[in-house]
């Protein structure tokens, strides 16, 4: 091949050739399936001008060949351990987790939950400490607690949150000032329906909120473990196909899973992930 052909050909690959290996190159060059194999070698090597010390590597074999590096998945702890899944098909013995669907389920529901976590709130001395009362007794003059389930939250034109809370007594509406941030700040977490408990005292007939609580698991409480160093994770409410339906963040949640995203310490959680209980599936068509 002629000298012409040989600079063309690599300069059409952006590769310039100097002018002390052209005539080297050329030799070299004897054939189609040669130019093409010093193209690769070139494009290997990530340079853009041909040398005589390149020519004189091909020509000794001494060219590095590219290391080829398989990042492999780093094994989760969980596989280490076999999964001890036991279904149970009895019937339900008492009977009370079917019902019709009326109002009065609802109702009972509803009421079953404020008996239960208004219970776990009354253990907590910091809230009963003050006088604990029934909401319809909103007279009452002196610091006191309600205890009652969020039927609505909104912010005011002010900036104040009004909370409009029941129990089994009546309904009352208790106010969250604007001015003290860090409690406003902790009332973003109240949700509709949940049981609450609220420290402060009655103004005509506004609950002023002093305090808020909520039914947590008591720190003291002993906790319950599995022998092998697993964990599960609970997830509900995936809406799947509707308009609802957070794809990428369940994505993302599917990448933790794989040990792909989040720190060290959020990767070596994922790694210990045997389980997952989907508490609710509603499949949108």
């Amino acid at each position: 091949m002629n000298k012409t052909e040989i600079l063309c050909k690599f300069l059409d690959c952006d590769i310039n050739i100097h002018p002390s290996a052209l005539g080297e190159l050329r030799q070299l060059c004897s054939s189609e399936l040669d130019m093409n194999k010093i193209l690769d070698i070139t494009k290997r090597k990530g340079t853009s001008v041909i040398t005589q010390e390149l020519l004189d590597e091909i020509k000794n074999g001494n060219e590095k060949k590219p290391v080829i590096i398989i990042k492999r998945r780093k094994k989760a702890i969980a596989e280490e351990y076999d999964a001890d899944i036991k279904i149970s098909r009895s019937k339900d013995i008492t009977s009370k987790s079917f019902t019709s669907g009326n109002i009065n389920n609802f109702v009972n529901f509803f009421n079953h939950r404020y008996e239960v976590l208004g219970k776990v709130l009354k253990n907590r001395q910091s809230l009963t400490g003050s006088n604990l009362i029934e909401i319809v007794k909103n007279h009452f003059p002196s610091e006191s607690s309600i205890i009652g389930i969020v039927n609505s939250k909104k912010e005011t034109k002010r900036g104040h949150i009004l909370i409009e809370l029941e129990d089994p007594s009546g309904i009352s509406n208790a106010l969250i000032l604007n001015k003290n941030e860090d409690l406003k700040k902790i009332s973003t977490e109240i949700v509709t329906d949940e049981i609450i408990g609220l420290k402060g005292k009655y103004g005509k007939d506004l609950f002023i909120v002093n305090e808020i609580f909520f039914p947590d698991v008591p720190i003291n409480r002993e906790v319950r473990k599995s022998p092998d160093p697993v964990v599960a994770v609970l997830i509900s409410d995936l809406h799947v196909g509707s308009t609802k339906f957070l794809d990428d963040v369940f994505l993302r949640f599917i990448k933790w899973l794989r040990m792909e995203e989040g720190n060290s310490s959020q990767r070596e959680l994922a790694s210990k992930v045997k389980y997952i209980v989907i508490g609710g599936w509603r499949r949108h068509c």
